[in-house]
């Protein structure tokens, strides 16, 4: 089955002229400037729009508390060192002179899943801790 060619034809039925905008007289202009000097001739049956502005305490500020944020990062560190420790782990496993490769197989693949969550829960937690707004 062939295919049949694309032609590409003007459209006729509209118009894509420039768009006609009407130019305002000195009298509209005159009128239009009535309304922005003073605040009585404003139109009052649109919906006035509220800036809401959140201030912060006086008495509050942000500081780190080391205690809880220090255990986070000491978790994170450790799953980055198992992280290196199940690669060193799987690599030797398929050394030719490694004799029994399957146990350090298993060891490297708990190590990764001790990483993945160590490093997992260690950023969520200072996601939450300094990530997100109060």
């Amino acid at each position: 089955m062939a295919a049949t060619p694309l032609v590409l034809t003007a459209d006729e039925g509209h118009d894509f002229g420039p768009i006609q905008r009407p130019v305002w007289d000195d009298a509209t202009r005159a009128e239009g400037a009535a309304y922005s000097d003073t605040d009585e001739n404003l139109p009052l049956d649109e919906p006035n729009l509220s800036i809401v502005r959140h201030e912060i305490p006086e008495g509050r500020t942000r500081r780190v508390e080391w205690e809880q944020t220090g255990s986070w990062l000491f978790m994170a560190l450790s799953g980055l060192v198992a992280c290196g420790a199940s690669a060193a782990a799987l690599r030797l496993a398929d050394s030719p002179t490694v004799l029994n490769g399957d146990e350090l197989r298993v060891i490297g693949w708990c190590l990764a899943v001790i990483a993945l969550i160590c490093v997992g829960v260690s950023a969520w937690n200072l996601y939450v801790r300094w990530g997100r707004g109060d």
